[in-house]
């Protein structure tokens, strides 16, 4: 269909900060990176008429570019319709003249030059005007920015735009955010794609959106589940993953380091320290560390009463029974709940047993590289924690007004205070897995203005208003004159206790200074009664949010740690910095995290309280290292729990505000996908192992890991990464800590005056298997590759050396024979290390120039190691090979012909079958066989799959 070509270019400068306006207006930014007047944004603009309505015939695309002192736009109108797709294209120079076009049709320019913004690059992005909405819905479908090098391409769907059930799942169109940098001198040039339809009135259209395993019907990825057998597949890769990627030596049951090189006073219960100028926590038995926990470990569940056809669920009865739950949230009416995460363990294991899940989550935990939990969750009784205790809705502790707080200036009230709290903590006071205790958490507990002006209201009988007004009159400005408190508060009163008993109306600034009053003294308070309570544990407070600046010196003056929370990605805000100087106690980050949105294509919430959102879990992992490692650096962190574990149900966990749960809506309360494992119950790997590589930094950068290397995974094959399939004279690897100091190959240099022999040593890195030193190709402070030597046969054990200092030892089976293909690792797909004549890579084309895909007959070098037993330790000669088969999805083809070719590596030569030229294209699995003993089907990359080579006719 041919789309309108109607334009009209209108060139203007706008003088004010870019998206100011005399009219409300609905803006859909195509493209954000501006930060006051300077940088670029592209956007989509309608007016709203009387009644707050955007209509798509007001519609308008801008183009906004900054030099620093003034924001230049030029607009293009057209004809847009909806269900087409448009492409919006902006060319940005220097100097201008700034480009416009739509749909290749240039819609105007504007003079003025370009000076780069600092900000996040941001696209997808809603910003309307208070009370303005959209009579339609804008789907954006791709983004391209190019700045010479420079490139940012997202397109979560390809060239299709999202489905709308994933968008009214979100809550609407999920924002994308990326890191970009634009370099003025060269030409940026923006594309956009995207698409108008019509709202939506009726969501339920739609239904099913969540299919049986609690993921969105209209969602579809790499690692979707569709089958049972998917589960059981995930959970072997699972398995071999944790053999591969062991817990970390050299630590007590308690997160403590034994290799740190010193300790302190053992006391049985968690302690601080001040160590070299560094706070540190001080485990049970002594000896120091940085706590890494992971707070909320829940089994969440949705609300599923009023709203049941938007799932595809079993029966009540029967084997998913444990599944269900009713009033998970306190609801005032009886709602029924299901979670998915129950169900897929139910499935999984054959049963919803919490000693099941207890050691899935203490092994996978271990695994990370996290001593434990935080401040939520059903923990295993010898795992760390923080517990929360809770002042609300206490049977006999009643509040001084509706919704606020306990009087703690009543004696009777703090009595029962204490006992609700002793009751709460119950045998845990003797707990050394508690790290120490906390009351109520965030806005919980802080005191309002709206309470303190409630108990100002109360009669002359209250305590906390008596207390009120004696501290109001105690102080400046009033200094104990009841005529100047009274001619303030607009009240008539001759004695304090006519004070008492008035309805005041005191100045905005006494009601401040009453508000941080009554919170200095409740906080002080829960202090002293939980200290009264357990002398031994430590006191958290009540998790204040770190950008609060106001309540900070209140919490950290009544509390052992400042226990608090903070949702900004990137490093340590330095006025969040400042706030640990001036009241100079250890904290800790009680909850924190860096949840990807997917770019909208999995139809998680993104705008429920935090918009900073990632594309993907690799950047959720790069936040969390980049975030994890500016905490490490402070001398005031003594640890982070990162929030959470699971994915939150992409149909909201529901309210636990009392309101009720009933209802017809999508999505009650939160969705995020927050967790480091999703719904299924499978490890989420791309952001798992950065954020397991980056606990493991940390912990290193604060002398935690010692400075002996220590193995915390068996050997392993080198091309399969499988535990053992140790061949004389393989490749092979082992995964540690303090392995090296450096990252680096061995070079030329290393084999000097060795004649034919290979390097044993690389900067004072060895390998002993079995006694015998091994050849040494590869190190790094987590792994090391090398070869195993000639003769080893049974058990292999392993132990890596570093400057004569030895690690541990660890074992694996060495074998005969154990084929294993050299992977080619792009994103997530496992190409075979396969070479065609014209030297070109077997992988999908699109990732470069140098690959492409087979056709039948041609010739194709494959790479392999572990065939058969080979010399080690020495260059070699080419020996050939007899009997190597390879096998290309189901058809198996005879080996043109194999033989050693270089030290621990095979070449196998073979023409890819005519067979394929009859088939569809696509990428298939390829494996290799010798002597009966084949290649695994699935490789241990993360996550792990199966090697594969494309081929098209």
């Amino acid at each position: 269909m041919n789309l309108p070509r109607l334009f009209a270019g209108v060139v203007s400068l706008l003088a004010l900060a870019a998206g100011a306006r005399a009219q409300s207006q609905c803006h859909f930014y195509l493209a954000n990176h501006a930060d006051g007047n300077s940088g670029i944004l592209l956007v989509l603009e309608s007016a709203a008429d009387a009644s707050g309505k955007c209509a798509l015939s007001g519609m308008n695309l801008r183009l906004n570019v900054g030099d620093g002192s003034a924001m230049h736009h030029v607009d293009g109108s057209f004809a847009w319709q909806t269900g087409l797709v448009y492409t919006a294209t902006a060319v940005i120079t220097a100097a201008g003249p700034q480009q416009l076009s739509i749909n290749d049709q240039t819609a105007g320019s504007v003079q003025g030059a370009f000076m780069p913004a600092q900000a996040t690059f941001a696209a997808s992005l809603i910003s309307d005007a208070a009370g303005a909405t959209e009579t339609y819905m804008v789907t954006q479908i791709s983004l391209q920015v190019s700045n010479g090098s420079n490139t940012l391409s997202v397109a979560p769907n390809g060239k299709n735009p999202l489905p709308i059930p994933l968008t009214l799942l979100a809550g609407g169109p999920a924002p994308w955010q990326a890191p970009f940098t634009e370099n003025a001198a060269q030409t940026t040039t923006i594309t956009a794609t995207f698409r108008f339809d019509p709202i939506v009135t009726n969501p339920h259209q739609f239904d099913p959106y969540i299919d049986p395993y609690g993921q969105a019907v209209s969602a579809s990825w790499p690692s979707e589940v569709s089958s049972d057998s998917d589960l059981q597949a995930a959970l072997a890769a699972e398995q071999t993953w944790l053999e591969n990627n062991g817990p970390l030596g050299g630590m007590d049951q308690y997160g403590g380091s034994t290799i740190a090189g010193w300790t302190a006073k053992a006391t049985g219960y968690y302690q601080t320290t001040l160590h070299n100028n560094r706070w540190y926590f001080i485990s049970p038995l002594g000896n120091p560390l940085f706590y890494l926990g992971i707070t909320a470990i829940p089994s969440y569940a949705t609300p599923i009463t009023g709203r049941e056809s938007m799932f595809q669920l079993p029966a009540q009865t029967g084997a998913f029974a444990d599944a269900y739950s009713l009033n998970a949230n306190n609801d005032p009416q009886d709602t029924t709940y299901y979670s998915f995460s129950v169900a897929n363990q139910i499935r999984k294991f054959g049963t919803s047993s919490k000693d099941v899940k207890n050691a899935r989550l203490a092994q996978r935990l271990a695994s990370w590289a996290f001593a434990g939990g935080g401040k939520f969750g059903d923990f295993p009784p010898d795992m760390a924690s923080t517990p929360i205790l809770l002042h609300g809705g206490a049977p006999g502790v009643p509040n001084a007004v509706p919704g606020g707080h306990p009087d703690v200036f009543d004696p009777s009230v703090v009595s029962k205070l204490a006992a609700e709290l002793t009751k709460e903590m119950g045998s845990d006071v003797t707990n050394p897995y508690i790290l120490g205790w906390s009351v109520g958490n965030e806005s919980d507990e802080l005191m309002t203005i709206p309470e303190t002006s409630a108990i100002l209201a109360l009669g002359a009988t209250s305590p906390a208003k008596r207390a009120f007004v004696d501290h109001a009159l105690s102080s400046p400005p009033y200094n104990g004159s009841v005529s100047a408190l009274a001619n303030a508060w607009k009240i008539s009163a001759a004695t304090v206790a006519d004070v008492y008993a008035s309805n005041p109306s005191p100045p905005g600034t006494d009601v401040e200074a009453l508000r941080q009053f009554y919170e200095n003294a409740y906080y002080a308070k829960l202090n002293q009664t939980i200290k009264t309570i357990d002398p031994n544990h430590l006191y958290f407070g009540s998790w204040v949010l770190g950008g609060d600046a106001t309540n900070w010196p209140i919490a950290a003056a009544n509390s052992d740690v400042v226990g608090f929370d903070y949702f900004t990605a990137g490093p340590l805000d330095p006025d969040l910095q400042a706030r640990f100087t001036s009241t100079n106690k250890p904290v800790l980050l009680g909850a924190w995290g860096v949840p990807s949105d997917y770019a909208g294509a999995r139809g998680f919430g993104w705008s429920q309280y935090t918009q900073d959102m990632t594309l993907s879990d690799s950047a959720s992992g790069d936040s969390y290292a980049q975030e994890l490692a500016s905490l490490a650096a402070n001398r005031y962190v003594v640890g982070a729990m990162l929030f959470d574990y699971l994915d939150e149900p992409l149909t909201g966990r529901g309210n636990s505000d009392g309101t009720g749960n009933i209802t017809s809506n999508l999505v009650v309360a939160e969705s995020f996908a927050f967790g480091l494992v999703d719904v299924t119950d499978s490890p989420k790997y791309d952001l798992v192992n950065k954020v397991r590589a980056a606990n493991i930094s940390a912990l290193q950068s604060l002398g935690l890991l010692g400075s002996a290397p220590v193995l915390t995974s068996p050997p392993a094959n080198g091309a399969t990464y499988a535990t053992g399939s140790l061949v004389p004279g393989s490749w092979a690897q082992i995964k540690g800590t303090n392995l090296s100091s450096v990252v680096r190959f061995w070079l030329d240099s290393d084999f000097a005056g060795l004649g034919d022999l290979l390097p044993t040593d690389l900067s004072g890195v060895q390998v002993l298997v079995n006694g015998t030193a091994a050849a040494v190709y590869y190190i790094s402070p987590t792994q090391v590759n090398f070869q195993v030597p000639a003769g080893i046969s049974g058990t292999a054990n392993v132990q890596v050396t570093r400057n004569g200092i030895p690690s541990n030892s660890l074992s694996a089976q060495a074998v005969s024979t154990a084929p294993g293909i050299f992977p080619i690792v792009i994103g997530n797909t496992n190409y075979a290390a396969a070479v065609f004549l014209d030297k070109k890579i077997a992988a999908d084309p699109s990732n470069g120039p140098a690959f492409r895909n087979a056709v039948p007959g041609d010739v194709v070098q494959l790479f392999a190691t572990g065939l058969a037993p080979e010399p080690a330790g020495t260059l070699v000669s080419t020996t050939s090979l007899n009997g190597v088969t390879v096998t290309i999805g189901n058809i198996t083809v005879p080996a043109i012909g194999a033989a050693l070719v270089a030290v621990g590596e095979f070449q196998i030569n073979f023409t890819v079958p005519q067979q394929f030229a009859s088939m569809a294209p696509g990428t298939y699995p390829i494996s290799i066989s010798i002597n009966g003993v084949s290649s695994p089907a699935t490789i241990n990359t993360s996550p792990p799959g199966p090697v594969v080579i494309p081929i098209q006719h």
